[in-house]
């Protein structure tokens, strides 16, 4: 699977499989269920944009073994520092991930809500 340059779009689907995975494990291992703000430092990834420390934030609620932005940094050091290239991408990533943990009732309430303003948000732009 590749798209033009094999890294935006690429990044994108193999960031959701990898995080899927992780979906899996933690069905087979309920105990890795609760936040865990040390495994999301984003701190460490320059190319963090005010823009996209909204969409990273979430990280912080997430279970403590999916970390997207994680993800995409292991990514981003196996290939190409292009791995996931627009917010865009980002947003499709997190909702993939959000909604099949969702659908098998992983998430808190802090996430539920923050999935439903971030809904609303992304209607009102119109993309």
């Amino acid at each position: 699977m590749h798209c033009s340059a094999g890294i935006g779009r690429t990044g994108t689907f193999l960031a959701i499989v990898y995080a899927l995975a992780h979906v899996k494990t933690m069905q087979e291992n309920p105990n890795l269920v609760g936040a865990s703000p040390e495994s999301s430092d984003h701190s460490s990834d320059s190319s963090v944009s005010s823009d996209m420390e909204y969409w990273h934030s979430i990280d912080r609620r997430l279970p403590k073994n999916i970390s997207i932005m994680q993800i995409v940094l292991s990514l981003r050091k196996q290939r190409n520092k292009g791995m996931v290239q627009t917010e865009a991408q980002y947003r499709f990533i997190y909702r993939a991930v959000l909604d099949e943990m969702d659908a098998h009732h992983l998430l808190s309430d802090d996430v539920k809500r923050f999935m439903k303003e971030e809904e609303k948000s992304f209607r009102r732009s119109g993309l």
